[in-house]
């Protein structure tokens, strides 16, 4: 389970919106078409037929010969290929020849992403060549891209993922100067000193131009290497400054001259094993409601995680949910109707408690769900003690298998506990149809537990709640973690508590967040916790009239902080007075020692401890 390693697959090596070819004022058009014959529906409101069944009759494949797909609507002028739910959609066009100059070729398209949120879709020439196109909203983009080994019985694909694509316009052009841009790689050597670019293989390319820049508060190229000519894939740069961050980009040159469009821009990530873990100071300006976080900065972090405790001593024994979730913070989509998440996310905007993780998730209000998309998809607890009661305790989850407001039964769900990474005890049940509620033991909790619930179906699991319970004696305590903040970039960090409890402990570690680079991808590498620091609250007032009178102890010192002149006795938990003090207004520290004591200001007391 890599659930601290986030990173989305599916955009890996993808061109951008700003993917485009290089111009060529020679260009020769082998097809073109605008779709125009299509005039059927509108783009928001797209015909209701598949003008692409049956294969062998139909609109697509009679009106422009050779043409094929799966799920083509017409689209008013254009053609819609795609909707939501429907799996194997794609176009393609006629065979053509297109072996001509090597067989590469010049793609252009007017296309627009159905879903707001976009869309990835593959651009293939034949079987020999692919580009993934990634549409990051729901606008009209025109596009071009250089594919190459083409021949003279080749077509053009493409093919969406999720919700459809709209397309306008598709046109293929060939020429003698054209030459498809190499995909550079994400180095897997590098540090302070040098990296190893490498890129790939171009078809035709006699030799590469690399340029290695860093980029100036303004955005503009302060290059190290300009138009460097390298005749194999791969270069090792040398001559970095410490702290600088560097980036590379190569195009292919032909032997007539021809230079391709640049590669994908590459950011130098130092290459890493492990990262260390912070140093956690005391916490700094305590108040009833929050403290400050403190800690020691750590080489080669980028950002920090900070979680925060809440521990409760329970007065006796009894059967507590550790954990408690009812997904009601999901308000987008419906059951008949999903909004789908990211391949990998923490669900911390939609959950009462920090650290819920889940990977090919969708939203339907009031639920999470799993949308696997052929793979398997999970919703993952935070990670939990649930090492008391000798690691027993009860999942309870309710859910349910549907797609579109049907339900089914008969799936296989697998309930995992792990301890860290490593998987300890694996339950299964069988749904019902419909939403029902399923108690699953387990026997194995450990002090760093978390629990997966997963599905790789071909509908989608509705998740409505999930508990753990446990059974807890007096005395023992129940730490949940009820903030973690991330993405701070400072070694401070304010926090502010909802509802806090001076009967409750406080306390809060940290994690360190870099960079590395792993199967030439760059991936965030964790430390791990920071020591843990413990944290009183500063009590609530201690005058009933006047509020004029706050209460903190810590490190055997109490510290009392008034808003007018008033006497403060301490006393021991067995009676016997500790200190009298005539204080002026302001705060008055008294050293006490490592024990419990009662504060009394203006006739009115409270109990804390010094520790």
């Amino acid at each position: 389970m890599t659930r601290k390693l986030l990173f989305t697959a599916l955009l890996l090596c993808v061109c951008f919106l700003s993917g485009h070819a290089q111009a060529d004022d020679g260009l020769e058009v082998i097809m073109s078409e605008n779709f125009d014959a299509f005039t059927e529906g509108s783009e928001t409101e797209p015909g209701t037929t598949d003008i692409s069944t049956p294969s062998y009759n139909c609109k697509l494949g009679n009106t422009l010969k050779g043409w094929r797909g799966a799920n083509v609507f017409e689209a008013g002028g254009m053609l819609r290929i795609g909707t939501l739910g429907a799996a194997g959609s794609y176009i393609r066009t006629a065979n053509y020849n297109m072996s001509a100059n090597g067989g590469t070729v010049k793609v252009t398209l007017r296309i627009k992403s159905v879903a707001s949120y976009g869309d990835l879709v593959t651009l293939a020439l034949g079987y020999m060549s692919s580009k993934q196109i990634f549409l990051e909203d729901g606008e009209w983009h025109t596009l071009s891209f250089v594919l190459d080994r083409g021949s003279s019985s080749s077509y053009i694909e493409l093919k969406p993922m999720t919700e459809g694509i709209l397309l306008d316009e598709i046109k293929v052009e060939t020429s003698p100067n054209l030459i498809s841009a190499p995909t550079a790689n994400q180095p897997s050597r590098a540090d302070d000193e040098s990296f190893s670019a490498s890129w790939s293989k171009v078809t035709g390319a006699t030799d590469y131009l690399l340029d290695v820049y860093t980029k100036t508060v303004t955005g503009d190229k302060d290059y190290l290497l300009k138009d460097e000519t390298v005749k194999n894939t791969f270069m090792t740069v040398t001559g970095l400054v410490k702290g600088k961050t560097y980036y590379y980009t190569v195009r292919a040159r032909k032997e007539n001259g021809g230079v391709s469009d640049y590669s994908n821009e590459i950011e130098v990530v130092k290459v890493i094993d492990a990262i260390g873990a912070p140093v956690a100071k005391e916490a700094t300006k305590v108040s009833q409601t929050g403290f400050v976080a403190n800690w020691e900065p750590v080489e080669d972090a980028m950002t920090y995680i900070l979680n925060v405790y809440q521990t409760e001593t329970l007065a006796d024994d009894r059967e507590v949910a550790v954990i408690s979730e009812d997904f009601s913070g999901v308000t987008a989509g419906t059951l008949e109707s999903v909004e789908f998440g990211r391949t990998q996310e923490y669900l911390d905007s939609y959950t009462r408690q920090p650290g819920w993780f889940a990977v090919n998730d969708c939203y339907a209000a009031g639920h999470i769900g799993i949308s696997p998309y052929g793979d398997k998809g999970s919703v993952v607890t935070p990670e939990l003690d649930l090492s008391k009661n000798g690691g027993v305790f009860t999942y309870k989850v309710r859910m349910a298998e549907g797609s579109f407001g049907r339900y089914y039964a008969g799936a296989k769900i697998d309930i995992i506990l792990y301890s860290g990474e490593e998987e300890v005890e694996k339950k299964q049940v069988t749904l019902e149809e419909g939403f029902a509620g399923y108690d699953v033991e387990f026997t194995k909790g450990t002090t760093n537990s978390s629990i997966s619930v997963e599905y790789g179906g071909d509908n989608k699991l509705f998740i409505d709640e999930i508990s753990i319970m446990q059974k807890l004696k007096a005395g023992e305590k129940l730490t949940s973690l009820i903030l973690k903040k991330e993405d701070i970039d400072d070694t401070s960090c304010g926090v502010e508590l909802d509802n806090p409890n001076s009967d409750f402990d406080y306390s809060y570690n940290v994690q360190a967040v870099g960079r590395t680079v792993q199967n030439f991808n760059i991936v965030p590498i964790l430390s791990a916790n920071s020591n843990t620091v413990d944290v009183k609250l500063i009590s609530t007032c201690i005058s009933s009239v006047d509020c004029n009178a706050t209460v903190s102890a810590a490190g055997g010192v109490v510290s009392v902080t008034l808003d007018t002149d008033s006497e403060i006795e301490v006393y021991g938990m067995g009676g016997q007075m500790i200190a009298k003090v005539n204080a002026a207004a302001g705060t008055t520290d008294i050293n006490v020692g490592d024990r419990f004591v009662i504060v009394k200001v203006g006739g009115k007391a409270v109990k804390l401890t010094a520790k």
